[in-house]
């Protein structure tokens, strides 16, 4: 018999290449397992359930009959499904600043990758840092040997800091006259 390494859900058949048999019986874990007396033992849909160490006995045919004999043993294993536990929340700046982007994973994780405004930004660890310049929207996208998981929309929002366009201009008034400053600015309330 042979091990295995599953997805949960997947479907998985043992199979005995057993010779002058008579009967089989598997066992899971060293406990019989009821009804299952054929050359083969299917799993289907499998769960974490159904992980265990897996045997089948056989019986002899004719004057052999009475002799029984126990296969080797088969693992079956049940991956972990990848799954995000945790990451960066949405920001908003003033003016351009460094920042920091993470994702917490957790099961077999095969890879990462990140995504700025939709397009692969080339970045495949579970955190990056970065001079956020311009407002833009990050995901990341996880990928497991079993499944892939696409994180939440994370914006990143920068505000331009206000300024001034022009600036303000000295001026040489007559005592008792009016003068009037004006500032223009930009980006100020």
């Amino acid at each position: 018999l042979a091990g295995a390494e599953v997805c949960p859900g997947a479907n998985h058949t043992f199979t005995s290449t057993a010779q002058n048999a008579s009967s089989y019986q598997w066992y899971k874990n060293g406990d019989l397992i009821v009804g299952a007396t054929s050359s083969s033992l299917s799993l289907t849909n499998i769960t974490t359930a159904n992980a265990g160490v897996y045997f089948v006995k056989i019986k002899g045919v004719g004057d052999c009959a009475a002799e029984e004999l126990q296969s080797s043993s088969a693992t079956l294993v049940i991956k972990d499904l990848v799954s995000i536990a945790e990451q960066s929340p949405s920001v908003s700046f003033c003016g351009a600043t460094t920042h920091t982007l993470f994702v917490e994973t957790s099961g077999s994780v095969e890879g990462i990758e990140w995504f700025k405004n939709g397009v692969k930004a080339g970045i495949t660890s579970n955190s990056f840092d970065f001079t956020a310049t311009e407002t833009a929207t990050y995901y990341a996208v996880v990928t497991g040997s079993c499944n892939t998981v696409i994180g939440t929309i994370i914006t990143v929002t920068v505000n331009p800091k206000p300024s001034f366009s022009t600036p303000l201009a000295g001026a040489e008034v007559c005592p008792g006259a009016n003068h009037t400053f004006t500032s223009t600015a930009q980006n100020a309330s």
